[in-house]
């Protein structure tokens, strides 16, 4: 094996486990609950000090250390609450019309150009159409009076997003130097070439070149060279803050510490993320929808180039691409909001939900709903310590609804090489897929989530599998989960690629239904941890015999029961509860919605 220059050690596999002996025996199928969605959810994460919290456990006895971060995603104490309004779109100077035909594009960003930092941009109930995108470059907010009252409509907007937070690209002529030193896991100051040219507060971005192994450009169908800078070569990126700097002696300073360890023969690189970084903008309480298909790869909502900022009770309604795109950002989040519809629903970047983009690190996703797309939540080529947590997906198909047949990934978790140390906890869905179209992934961990292989209305007969981990996508802890219903029939590890019969786990072939067993790349397999999970197929919770820890901790990046839970019991999911399955509250805000089919009558 090529030198990748990172430290993969404790490889386990699988194929010694053994199944306990007193596994539960509840219905694994959704519990009963008042369906209550008036929980807390103003975004801020506060949590119950009456809950009783598992503090013994976590995940330092069940994953080693090189195969996980910390995490700690999202904004340090959660998302300001900003109160200070600076005007109102529809007041004079800027007398936006909110009548749905006049073109109010000039008129809102004339009062965005006007609103001073830390301050919010207030759109009264109302229709504001748009024909070009609306830049937001500084740190304030627009805010409305609920995604069911102010709306934001593109019409033909010419950026990619309809609302752009950050600049729109700007990534020539930055500042970059090479690393020589302090590049192990965990170090927190770098030795770098030249230090004079960073400053406290810059956001850089931290890589090295592919090692051709673990990380590389290879795929089933098309390299991922967008995937980052130098045309793809340097995917394993990491959005870091600079904290201190010693022009002296040649140091940098840097929040938080290094994911993995690099290595000095595949020239690790510091390099500025942008030459204006946008802090602690926002977009809450509004929906925002685009009129007509504008082309794949657009957005409703595009954070770009943006430190701590966010997305908060947001609906977007209709896409020509994603709804949310976090690219090349730190620290964002994308709360409590719900995104649906597209023009077209042909594969190929027409109908994402979330995404996470462009080495963005530290990106907290959680209390969504993610519906009638091709993919709710998914991960291209993002850095690490992003938690996708406590989220929902339902309704994902192809071009065919509602004879699409086939079983659509709603979290995807790699869809442009090469994302890593990424935790999903505590989700619902239908399956977990880490493709290998666009390349591969690694160290992603799945904790106490949920998938059923069902998508609501749709009769499926094929691809009927709950966890994929394609050729590529190597070292994933699988720890807490449950998988599919008691009862299931099928195979644990499907033995066919494309095939029609059940299974719980898919390992290691490419993402070609053409593709033959002597394919598979065995390195898949013989990099899994799989701990604690109770699959419908074996009717048992399955426990790998090399770790010794049989309890799970509440959560792996919680300390508390989150707040926006309200009365609803948490953790909602795993092998260790009765029932095994709850609901989250993004469940229960789903099932008050009306479920629509609509949309996929324009693909250009």
């Amino acid at each position: 094996m090529p030198n990748s220059g990172l430290v993969l050690f404790a490889v386990v596999s699988f194929a010694g486990c053994t199944c306990s002996e007193d596994s539960q025996t509840a219905d694994g199928g959704d519990s009963d609950s008042d369906g209550d969605s008036d929980s807390d959810t103003d975004g801020d994460s506060d949590t119950d000090a009456d809950t009783d919290v598992d503090t013994d456990v976590d995940a330092d006895g069940i994953i080693p250390g090189d195969r996980r971060v910390d995490w700690n995603p999202g904004i340090p104490g959660g998302i300001p609450e900003r109160s200070e309004i600076c005007a109102d779109v529809t007041a004079a100077p800027f007398s936006a019309t909110g009548d749905g035909v006049t073109d109010d594009a000039g008129a809102i960003q004339a009062a965005i150009d006007a609103c001073p930092e830390g301050e919010v941009l207030y759109f009264p109930e109302g229709t504001y159409r748009v024909a070009s995108t609306l830049f937001v470059t500084k740190g304030i907010v627009l805010r409305g009076d609920g995604p069911d009252l102010t709306r934001i409509e593109g019409d033909g907007t010419g950026g990619r997003g309809i609302v752009n937070l950050g600049e729109q690209w700007d990534y020539d002529g930055q500042p970059q130097t090479s690393v020589t030193g302090g590049i192990e896991k965990g170090s927190t100051e770098l030795v770098v070439g030249d230090a004079s040219i960073f400053a406290v507060g810059d956001f850089v971005i931290v890589d090295q070149r592919n090692d051709g192994d673990l990380v590389a450009l290879d795929a089933s169908e098309s390299e991922c060279v967008w995937g980052s800078r130098e045309d793809g070569t340097r995917l394993l990126g990491q959005i870091v803050e600079v904290v201190s700097v010693d022009a002296g002696n040649g140091t940098v300073g840097i929040d938080p510490a290094l994911a993995m360890t690099l290595s000095a023969e595949l020239n690790p690189e510091m390099v500025g993320l942008n030459s204006n970084v946008v802090r602690e903008a926002g977009v809450e309480d509004l929906a925002i929808a685009d009129r007509g298909y504008r082309g794949g790869n657009h957005s409703n909502l595009r954070i770009h180039t943006c430190a701590y900022c966010w997305a908060k009770n947001v609906e977007s309604d209709m896409v020509s691409g994603r709804h949310i795109e976090v690219n090349r950002s730190f620290r964002c989040e994308i709360r409590d909001s719900y995104v649906h519809h597209a023009h077209c629903y042909n594969p190929g970047a027409n109908a994402y939900g979330i995404a996470v983009e462009g080495q963005s690190s530290e990106t907290l996703v959680e209390n969504n709903v993610s519906y009638f797309l091709n993919v709710a939540f998914v991960m291209g080529s993002s850095g690490p310590g992003n938690v996708i947590a406590y989220n929902h997906g339902d309704v994902i198909w192809d071009s065919n609804f509602p004879d699409t047949g086939w079983l659509m990934a709603d979290f995807s978790v790699n869809h442009c090489a090469h994302p890593f140390m990424t935790l999903y906890e505590g989700n619902l869905g239908s399956q977990l897929s880490a493709d290998d179209i666009h390349g591969g992934s690694s160290h992603a961990t799945f904790f106490r989530n949920f998938m059923d292989r069902e998508h609501e209305g749709i009769e499926l007969f094929s691809n009927r599998i709950t966890v994929i981990f394609a050729a590529r996508n190597r070292y994933m802890n699988v720890v807490g989960n449950v998988f599919g219903a008691e009862g299931d029939t099928g195979d644990y590890d499907a033995d066919q690629n494309c095939d029609e019969d059940v299974a719980t786990y898919k390992l290691g072939w490419p993402s070609d239904c053409g593709a033959g067993p002597e394919t598979i790349d065995p390195q898949v397999a013989a990099t899994l941890l799989r701990h604690g999970n109770f699959d419908g197929v074996s009717g048992e919770t399955r426990w790998d015999d090399a770790i010794d820890e049989r309890e799970l901790p509440d959560s792996f990046y919680l300390d508390a029961k989150p707040g926006f839970f309200g009365d609803l019991p948490w953790p909602a999911v795993g092998p260790d509860l009765d029932p095994r399955v709850g609901t989250i509250p993004a469940k229960a805000r789903f099932d008050e919605i009306a479920h629509e089919s609509y949309g996929g009558d324009s693909c250009g």
